[in-house]
């Protein structure tokens, strides 16, 4: 418990700031909610404390800040559990594996859109309003295995407002004013497919508000010592340059750059240098870096995407699995095929998983599988990038992985 007066606010919050990153952005965030008290003794459990934030019994005159701490403990099965990770609007139970403690991993977005979808459940029929775009489903998919993504991306206009309500407890440092709306679109897939009823395209960012875009992306990315590189989901909000200037300059300072991203967007990165590139078979065939969607075809592909400035290669196959060039190891890599509710999202998981295995140093072979099973799962889900991290641990020991000479 820690007290805040109206005269040594600003100290106290400093004093307490250095208890750790995640316990600062906590304690601002209770006091900027003062004043909706929330009547709840705190609760300790075990020795690693991982505060989460509550405020309560608040006064006019002598400020107390009741922080409510939810234990990251051990389980029996070696993984850890946060009980209260807020994922977009929702709580998700959220483990971590012992080799993957909560990292920070920063996602440059130059988009995000608004998505209203009508389903139907039981003959009952239902309104989903969510975020959505290629960088808030791969931030998603990195709370669901236990990261603190840090979502670079333009918020603005009705849309943006509804936006930043629905991220939640994602943390809110890339985040960019734009005088321009954010996008939307609304489905209805009462009928069992996705029909689209309207669609409200992201517009494009002005000078300025692409300044400082590319500034949230490099300022997160170097804190962070990681970024993962998204597209504009066919917006074209901003010129494809942004995306080579920023790789270039985040890997000068030596942090690491995954990208999943095609077209003109791609070779712009691959101009300023790319750690790993996530790309589909599709991609590479409808770009030019490959002839056809054989082994050996695609095997050629990666040899020009490495040429061109990609240093690691993973190359998703949708039912055929997936291939990656590692270093000097090259082998595919499958899943066990799931039923398929929602193809949409699976290569974001993917990328995702990706991002967070190279972040806990995770050797070749448990990354790619663990990146295989999270794309595996994302198709038996409704929500894009949603996941189920249970699953999803259960699932990588199922992945066959064979590895080849090129």
């Amino acid at each position: 418990v820690g007290d805040v007066t109206s005269d040594g606010g600003h100290a106290e919050l400093e004093r307490l700031s250095q208890c750790g990153e995640r316990a600062g952005r906590t304690i601002q965030h209770a006091a900027r909610h003062l004043e909706q008290p929330v009547d709840q003794e705190p609760a300790v459990v075990g020795e690693h404390r991982h505060v989460v934030g509550r405020a309560a019994d608040v006064d006019p005159d002598h400020y107390r800040i009741r922080i409510h701490v939810a234990e990251r403990y051990r389980t029996p099965a070696g993984g850890d559990v946060c009980p209260e990770r807020v994922t977009g609007n929702r709580h998700d139970v959220v483990e971590a594996t012992p080799e993957a403690p909560a990292k920070r991993i920063a996602v440059f977005a130059p988009t995000m859109q608004l998505s209203i979808t009508l389903e139907s459940s039981a003959g009952h029929d239902e309104l989903h309003v969510h975020a959505a775009g290629q960088g808030f489903w791969v931030a998603r998919m990195l709370t669901v295995l236990g990261d603190e993504p840090v979502l670079c991306t333009p918020v603005g206009g009705e849309t943006g407002i509804a936006l930043r309500a629905l991220l939640g407890g994602l943390a809110a440092d890339g985040l960019v004013p734009s005088p321009v709306a954010n996008g939307a679109y609304v489905h209805d897939r009462r009928r069992g497919t996705r029909d689209e009823l309207a669609r409200v395209p992201s517009p494009a960012l002005d000078r300025h508000t692409t300044d400082d875009l590319a500034s949230a992306g490099l300022a997160c990315g170097l804190r962070a010592g990681r970024l993962v590189m998204t597209g504009t989901n066919l917006d074209g909000n901003i010129d494809a340059s942004v995306f080579g200037r920023l790789c270039h300059d985040l890997r000068v300072a030596d942090v690491d750059v995954i990208a999943d991203l095609a077209g003109e967007e791609l070779r712009a990165s691959l101009d300023g240098g790319v750690d790993l590139l996530k790309i589909s078979d599709e991609e590479m065939v409808a770009d030019g870096w490959s002839s056809g969607r054989s082994r050996a075809e695609l095997a050629d592909g990666v040899h020009a995407l490495r040429e061109a400035g990609a240093r690691d290669v993973v190359v998703s196959r949708a039912g055929d699995g997936a291939l990656a060039a590692i270093g000097d190891d090259w082998c595919t890599f499958r899943a066990p095929e799931m039923t398929v509710v929602e193809h949409r999202g699976a290569g974001d998981s993917m990328t995702a998983a990706l991002a967070h295995g190279r972040a806990a140093g995770m050797p070749i072979g448990r990354l790619l599988r663990l990146a295989a099973a999270a794309s595996a799962l994302n198709v038996t889900r409704r929500g894009l990038a949603s996941g189920h991290l249970g699953a999803i641990l259960e699932l990588a020991e199922l992945v066959e992985l064979v590895p080849f000479e090129p």
